[in-house]
């Protein structure tokens, strides 16, 4: 069983879920996800990890209500952006550290600028401020912007584009099993350190 799955038949409807008005249900959710978040670890940040995803379900609770509909696109991204926003304080080493990553992330320490790009479009020196990227692995390494550009697009593309793994047939499920494969093993390889899964905690 999911913990999603244990939250949602154990806490969720015992609790009454939304058979007992919106207010109600309003609460089952957030004590719901409060304690889903308390499951993780008795700190702050995983209880505001809990109590985030509670606000994310009441709004869209609200949004059906409402009949509002966005493109099905603009959902996705919509989406994926909460829960990474969520996650900052869940990985943080505490309150302070996650507040400078919000800041940072949504510039407030400025713009950095990778240096190749400010030597080749000079201008962008006035706009931000030049950091050495590296290009290729190395200890210090960090992924250089046509990296990241190059892989949120191939992400996209396979996520967007290509069907699933129920719904493709036997070759090209066998192409995607050698391929998962292959990129777990370079991952292996070349990393710099072993990092445990961050599940392997609790």
């Amino acid at each position: 069983m999911t913990l999603s799955g244990f939250l949602r038949d154990y806490l969720y409807i015992k609790l009454g879920g939304n058979r007992r008005g919106e207010a109600r249900r309003i609460f089952n959710l957030m004590v719901t996800m409060l304690l889903g978040g308390l499951w993780h670890g008795a700190a702050w940040r995983f209880l505001l990890w809990g109590g985030l995803h509670g606000v994310y379900l009441v709004i869209h609770g609200w949004s059906e209500q409402l009949r509002l509909r966005l493109p099905r696109r603009l959902n996705w991204a919509l989406t994926l952006f909460c829960v990474l926003m969520a996650w900052v304080p869940f990985r943080a080493a505490g309150f302070a550290p996650a507040m400078d990553f919000y800041r940072g992330l949504f510039g407030g320490n400025g713009i950095a600028i990778p240096e190749f790009l400010c030597r080749l479009l000079p201008f962008l020196s006035r706009v931000g401020h030049s950091v050495p990227v590296l290009p290729y692995l190395g200890d210090a390494r960090t992924m250089s912007l046509p990296q990241g550009i190059l892989f949120l697009a191939v992400g996209w593309f396979i996520v967007l584009r290509l069907p699933h793994v129920h719904e493709m047939n036997e070759w090209h499920r066998g192409i995607a099993l050698v391929a998962s494969f292959a990129l777990s093993v370079q991952a292996l390889l070349f990393a710099p350190a072993a990092i445990p899964f961050l599940y392997f905690q609790f």
